[in-house]
């Protein structure tokens, strides 16, 4: 079992080279806490896994960073913002990862521009003005391609923080949507642009969920309570048995036995207690 410590928010990894008893409680830290009663949090990962995630945050410098970490090591693309108090943004993120030709990218969009950073090896041409750091954007230097092996799965995701619960956003979010297929950039003169951002907020719309959303959150719809709700009873004894009719054409419940168990386990789960149900099943 490997784990990860943090204290104070400061995001430092205190277990790095350490090591974990024979007893397997016992947890040997890499590096000193800094003083005798520390407050700790200790993160998880279990055995198999390399800790692979994909974050997005403000650092202490002033940028938005897309961080992609695959196989302990960390990719990222990262841009200046300069945002005032109660304004709206839109930023997406997009990225291509674990392909055949190692042709794997990550992508930033803020406010509808992409920009990249200038890192060393990137063909900087001395005496051009250009410094490492520097921001930059264009057709072919705005993102980052590299072989990226990404194998854990995602199983959680957190807004408003990392998986430390540290680098906290003191925003609102809206909108949320993911995907399972990339987003192709339109480009405007030689520069790729998100055309879903709109400076002029009266004219925008929220996201919908369309062929390829996985997963939306629209936090302005309506909730609403449901109380439109069926009773079946017996009205004389109350108590009653009764037959469930499933029409399964196609052999997509009867044909997959989880599929089968996960539904009558369900059935079993909302009747009521003191009936019984014969569920019969019709191609």
């Amino acid at each position: 079992m490997r784990l990860q410590t943090d204290t104070q928010n400061t995001g430092t990894n205190y277990f790095a080279s350490g090591s974990i008893g024979a007893d397997f409680q016992t947890i040997n830290l890499g590096q000193g806490l800094p003083s005798q009663e520390t407050p700790v949090k200790i993160n998880y990962i279990p055995s198999g896994l390399s800790g692979d995630r994909i974050s997005i945050y403000k650092d202490d410098g002033g940028f938005l960073n897309f961080n992609v970490r695959a196989n302990d090591l960390d990719y990222q693309v990262r841009q200046p913002i300069f945002w005032q108090r109660d304004t709206w943004h839109r930023i997406m993120a997009t990225y291509k990862l674990n392909r055949q030709d190692n042709q794997d990218e990550i992508r930033l969009f803020v406010d509808g521009e992409e920009r990249g950073m200038i890192l060393f090896g990137s063909g900087l041409i001395f005496g051009t003005g250009a410094v490492f750091g520097q921001g930059l954007s264009g057709l072919d230097n705005s993102h980052l391609i590299s072989d990226i092996n990404f194998s854990d799965p995602i199983n959680q995701f957190y807004l408003g923080s990392d998986y430390l619960k540290v680098n906290n956003a003191y925003a609102r979010f809206d909108n949320l949507k993911i995907s399972n297929k990339v987003r192709t950039p339109v480009s405007v003169a030689g520069q790729n642009k998100d055309i879903n951002y709109n400076s002029n907020l009266s004219v925008v719309f929220p996201a919908v969920e369309d062929a390829f959303t996985t997963y939306l959150i629209n936090f302005d719809q309506l909730v609403t309570k449901v109380d439109d709700l069926a009773i079946l009873r017996d009205e004389q004894y109350g108590i009653f048995n009764f037959d469930l009719d499933i029409i399964d054409s196609f052999g997509i419940v009867s044909g997959d036995a989880k599929v089968q168990q996960m539904l009558e386990n369900l059935i079993l789960a909302l009747k009521p207690a003191q009936s019984k149900v014969a569920i019969n099943y019709f191609e």
